[in-house]
């Protein structure tokens, strides 16, 4: 039977786990059942190193720092909530900043979309404001967890405004070219470019649907997701990246052109 509980969570003590600068305070647990209420924090740097399936229904609401799933781009900050279905794939995932969660765990049965098997759709809040364009993630357990700032796949109401960005180069107003020879600085150029023009047709980052990225050298890749985790949050656009072997100028290293609907 349950009783009335109240506890101080700031008298007690947090209890490290087996996975080190990983710590727990626990709130609550049914031992009969499995389902539990803790909090957990991740020191700096700390994070699920591989990816695993869950054996519960996991629930977290984010109370401070940032810990990001790196490979779907999912980010949870102060008053983010997510849910991460039993069966569903976990990790691995990184805390960029000391970071606190409150975590519940069931062990019920495994939260499912509509359609059959594991495959969910993750959605951007549970509801947008008019106006707002609500672009959803899909996630299958039938594809492995994509290595960087993209998603395999995105939907997205059959209205609005198409918005049409043509290839974004490193060159700034003014006519010069930033960042040469530096990848990430003509990467967050290029994003910035990308970012006016999706403004000037009314939009913002968050309606970019899908993005094509051309580049002179595929081992770029980390550090050019490293700079688009700044600009694309969850869900993040559908994407695809080639090697090229020539662009317009010989000082470009990265050329990206996009898709957006706007309501």
């Amino acid at each position: 039977m349950l009783e009335e509980l109240l506890l101080q969570s700031e008298a007690l003590e947090w209890r490290a786990k087996s996975l080190p600068g990983l710590y727990e305070k626990m709130l609550w647990r049914d031992e009969a059942t499995g389902a539990s209420i803790a909090l957990v924090k991740f020191e700096r740097g700390v994070g699920i190193p591989e990816p695993h399936r869950h054996a519960s229904n996991q629930f977290m609401f984010c109370l401070r720092g940032r810990y990001e799933y790196t490979a779907t781009g999912v980010v949870l900050t102060p008053g983010a909530f997510y849910c991460n279905p039993k069966g569903n794939v976990h990790g691995p995932t990184l805390a960029h900043e000391e970071t606190v969660v409150l975590e519940r765990s069931t062990m019920g049965r495994t939260i499912r979309s509509a359609r059959r098997g594991t495959t969910t759709i993750r959605t951007r809040g549970e509801a947008a404001p008019r106006g707002v364009t609500v672009k959803r993630q899909i996630i299958s357990d039938r594809l492995r967890q994509p290595s960087g700032v993209f998603s395999h796949a995105t939907t997205i109401e059959a209205r609005g405004r198409l918005v049409f960005i043509s290839g974004m180069v490193a060159r700034r107003a003014d006519g010069t070219i930033a960042g040469i020879g530096d990848i990430e600085a003509q990467t967050r150029q290029v994003c910035e470019n990308v970012k006016a023009a999706e403004e000037a047709a009314g939009g913002t980052m968050d309606d970019i649907c899908r993005v094509d990225v051309y580049v002179r050298n595929m081992e770029h890749f980390d550090l050019i997701h490293k700079v688009r985790r700044e600009y694309f949050q969850a869900p993040a656009p559908a994407s695809t990246m080639v090697e090229v072997c020539k662009m317009t100028s010989p000082e470009y290293l990265i050329e990206i052109n996009a898709i957006a609907v706007l309501e």
